[in-house]
């Protein structure tokens, strides 16, 4: 799914205690073979809920429970009940109800307030003297994880529960941000200490509290079944799409930068897919949607997905991965550049390539927000972040906890995907 992030990173200590600890712990899913397909048939079947290859199922498969148990670690990691965690068939029906209702719902002058909202959130949080640095006063600097994240959040609370972004406390969001960070990570372990994941749920919680002073009373009134599903992937498409655009690319990242301008200024259905240039003299002719769907490519929200499936043959269930990272960057679907990003290879794209392309899953668990409203969303984020840096000369440099620079990787090659990746990464402003 899609979601969002909003405002302005603050210099904040973490509270003491929060630090997630790790240890081994008996898990059934963890010992399982995880074995892992990047083929497009494959990938497809798997998703599917229908074997892999020319290998079927043993009787009694249900699709529900082969989705479900892979992701039962966010039911305790978050106390959630959503599409992707339940196994009933009217629940997940309702939810899916429930948010179609809410990425439908905005018309033209909607996307427009949503877009200036995002684009306001951009501005200011540049312009706040917190971003200034404490050693001098020739430099602005702004740490890029926690300031995508938290203005991606924003903009997500807007959407999904018409929250004025304006009105939500920066250190609230930071918290929230922060914590489901913590807690994704901390879940993805069999290593997990599970008092400190109730401990950080609880801070999770709290945090929650000042923005939804009506505690849910079940896992299915909680918030965080919208929130989490789009938050938590979607802000690594946006981010890595940012730092593409403006940080990687001297040409042909101007024009790139125009086009996402234009579509924030008009954030139409229409004016996503206008390509702006001529292609026949103009090799790098794109629409806003051309990029936004190379960024889904090169960095799909969810790298592999999982499904607990019980093949013909075998005499146990066994979690099979399909692995969509590596099925949208195959050189021979997408060609010798599979590993760059290259939007304008959407113009002339074949069959092959169209069918390996699943950021948002496939039949029968896609994504609602697959159709306009994850892709469009975003690209107005995007365009909020390059059309704001691109306004002054910006640098960027990456360090890590000792202060080491590290300079940027081979061009060939796309950014690093893990999560955890570019943390510390920070852009500066120089002035005259």
């Amino acid at each position: 799914m899609f979601y969002i992030y909003a405002t302005i990173f603050i210099t904040l200590a973490l509270p003491v205690g929060v630090v997630i600890l790790f240890k081994r712990l008996p898990s059934d899913l963890a010992k399982q073979n995880r074995d892992s397909y990047f083929d497009s048939p494959s990938c497809k079947s798997i998703l599917a809920c229908q074997g892999v290859g020319d290998r079927g199922l043993e009787p009694g498969n249900n699709p529900l429970e082969s989705r479900a148990l892979p992701n039962y670690r966010l039911v305790k990691a978050f106390g959630i009940d959503n599409a992707f965690t339940t196994m009933s068939e009217s629940y997940l029906r309702q939810f899916k109800t429930l948010a179609t209702q809410k990425f439908s719902k905005l018309d033209p002058s909607q996307w427009k307030t949503l877009a200036k909202a995002a684009n306001v959130l951009v501005r200011r949080g540049i312009e706040k003297d917190t971003w200034k640095d404490n050693k001098t006063t020739s430099h602005n600097v702004i740490n890029m994880t926690p300031f995508v994240q938290l203005t991606s959040l924003k903009v997500a609370l807007f959407v999904l529960f018409e929250i004025d972004p304006m009105s939500l406390e920066d250190r609230i969001v930071f918290e929230v941000a922060d914590s489901i960070n913590r807690l994704w990570l901390g879940s993805k372990s069999s290593y997990t200490d599970e008092k400190s994941l109730a401990s950080e749920r609880k801070r999770l919680m709290a945090a929650l509290g000042e923005i939804f002073p009506d505690r849910p009373k079940t896992p299915k009134d909680n918030p965080l079944n919208l929130i989490l599903p789009a938050y938590e992937t979607l802000w690594r498409v946006v981010f890595r799409c940012f730092l593409e655009i403006s940080f990687r690319r001297e040409s042909p990242a101007p024009k790139w930068t125009k086009v996402l301008s234009k579509f924030l200024r008009n954030p139409t259905d229409q004016q996503s897919k206008k390509v702006i240039g001529n292609p026949e003299t103009n090799p790098d002719a794109v629409s806003a949607m051309f990029i936004v769907n190379e960024a889904l490519r090169l960095y799909p929200p969810t790298r592999r997905i999982y499904r607990q499936l019980h093949l013909a043959g075998e005499p146990k269930p066994e979690l099979l991965a399909a692995d969509i990272e590596s099925c949208q960057r195959n050189p021979k679907i997408w060609g010798k550049d599979s590993f760059q990003f290259v939007p304008s290879r959407w113009r002339d794209l074949g069959d092959d390539a169209r069918n390996s392309f699943m950021p948002f899953g496939e039949k029968p668990f896609v994504c609602p927000a697959k159709q306009d409203f994850g892709p469009r969303l975003i690209g107005v984020l995007v365009a909020a972040l390059v059309t704001n840096f691109g306004k002054s000369k910006w640098g960027h440099y990456l360090e890590d906890e000792h202060g080491t620079q590290f300079k940027d990787e081979d061009l060939t090659m796309p950014l690093k995907s893990d999560q955890t990746e570019y943390s510390e990464l920070k852009v500066f402003r120089q002035f005259d």
